[in-house]
């Protein structure tokens, strides 16, 4: 309880606002101590039988995989909110996730892997370990955006070799980061309670910024924190994409930092703006995404990948 409670409280995080503050809103129970039973994680994805394979996904004790025939796709989900590690009461942690990415790429029978994400986002912490995964693998990877990629789930989709989206209706989008900080001294103080903090004469700048943003002044956490994350991953994301937003890039940063927001367009992907799927093609689009189809039509694209290209440790 106290791990799902300080993972959730603080850290920051890179998730679309409204699913945000959903996902806040679900810990207030938690915090007024309410009964909670831990949940058993849900697989509700079958296998699918394409033209020319087989897409099995993730079972605990891999059964599936080992019982299968050659040349499967294995399907690996990456649904909800994402954190670093696995959580008492809620979905699986990317560390785990990426475990289980990495099982599928060295499975003797498998030709590739389909990470299949339905999540608005979550850690910034929780991206990295499922990137590495990906990064990893020596058979083709895709990323298959059912329904929904936001900020965090979106950040991981450039270093698979192929990112497609269920339908054109599916979101995708909020690149950006966030914090949330609550101060309940007032609530603390109608219920008989008042704390008090001291700091060592020495401990200067500790939790000085945490506690200026908790007082209602971010300026020093945006500056020492959000923006340094930000530009980051941004930066990451951009040069993992591609050419068309490499290249822009630059000059979203220079109109942000002379504060001529004025300056950007609304559609700028980078100002954490949401998109549907049929405007995130390469050719026609923002470039978020490679393709639209179906689960079986992924799995049919990426055994085409299997067969010709060469996968290399990238960095």
């Amino acid at each position: 309880m106290h791990a799902l409670l300080l993972t959730l409280t603080s850290n920051y995080w890179a998730i679309e606002p409204n699913y945000g503050l959903a996902v806040f809103n679900e810990i207030r129970p938690i915090i007024n101590l309410a009964k909670i039973e831990r949940e058993k994680e849900r697989f509700e994805m079958n296998a699918v039988l394409t033209r020319n394979t087989e897409i099995i996904p993730y079972s605990y004790d891999e059964k599936s995989w080992d019982n299968s025939k050659n040349n499967f796709i294995a399907a690996v989900p990456l649904r909800g909110v994402m954190t670093k590690h696995s959580q008492f009461c809620g979905p699986p942690g990317c560390e785990l996730i990426a475990n289980r990415i990495l099982r599928a790429d060295k499975h003797a029978k498998s030709t590739g892997t389909i990470l299949v994400v339905e999540s608005g986002g979550g850690q910034v912490d929780a991206i990295q370990p499922i990137i590495e995964a990906l990064q990893q693998c020596r058979k083709p990877t895709a990323v298959f955006i059912d329904s929904l990629a936001a900020s965090a789930a979106l950040m991981i989709t450039p270093f698979a070799d192929l990112v497609m989206a269920r339908d054109e209706m599916t979101r995708i989008g909020s690149l950006g980061v966030m914090a949330v900080y609550e101060n309940d001294d007032a609530q603390l103080e109608a219920d008989g309670i008042k704390q008090y903090s001291y700091y060592s004469k020495y401990s200067i700048n500790k939790n000085k910024t945490e506690m200026e943003a908790m007082n209602g002044n971010g300026e020093l956490l945006r500056n020492k924190v959000l923006d340094p994350i930000c530009r980051y991953q941004l930066t990451r994301y951009a040069y993992r994409r591609g050419a068309k937003l490499r290249d822009n890039l630059p000059d979203f940063f220079a109109a942000v930092d002379a504060d001529k927001i004025d300056d950007i367009a609304p559609n700028n992907i980078f100002t954490g703006e949401m998109f549907f799927a049929k405007d995130c093609l390469p050719n026609t689009g923002n470039g978020l995404i490679d393709a639209i189809g179906n689960l079986g039509q992924c799995a049919e694209q990426l055994l085409k990948l299997s067969k010709s290209i060469t996968k290399i440790t990238v960095k």
